[in-house]
């Protein structure tokens, strides 16, 4: 809906595969700048589609007059190949697993979520990058 000068938006979206996030940045980057769209997510996505999905936010967010964005129905499922990456061992791995336990609770699924989301960005921002990585980046 037009009101003045903005476009007024309302979406859902049900999200599960990497191409599901796909279409959604697609569509986010469409979307006419200075918008104001109220987003409701639902679904599961692994790990790196969550911090692809949290990185257009973000960006979408800077380009709209307003980006509301409710994900209390969108659940973070890192897949073993996730957490493995993360190289979390001794206490954070327990942490992990706790999250990971918690978020099959209905009581503490949105904050474990949430949680464990920022724990394996903070964990991706910290592992290495590898030697082959580097030498690739550099051609």
């Amino acid at each position: 809906m037009e009101v003045g000068k903005h476009g007024w938006y309302q979406w859902q979206r049900a999200l599960s595969v990497a191409s599901d996030v796909d279409e959604l940045i697609t569509e986010l980057q469409a979307l006419a700048p200075r918008s104001v769209l109220d987003l409701t997510l639902q679904g599961q996505l692994d790990l790196a589609s969550y911090q692809r999905l949290e990185q257009a936010l973000g960006v979408a967010a800077g380009r709209q007059r307003s980006l509301q964005v409710h994900q209390a129905e969108l659940t973070l499922a890192p897949t073993a190949e996730d957490i493995a990456a993360l190289q979390a061992d001794g206490y954070v791995g327990s942490v992990i697993d706790d999250l990971q336990r918690r978020q099959q609770s209905a009581a503490d699924s949105e904050v474990a979520n949430e949680a464990l989301a920022i724990l394996a960005g903070l964990l991706l921002d910290q592992t290495p990058v590898s030697a082959s990585q580097e030498s690739s980046s550099c051609n």
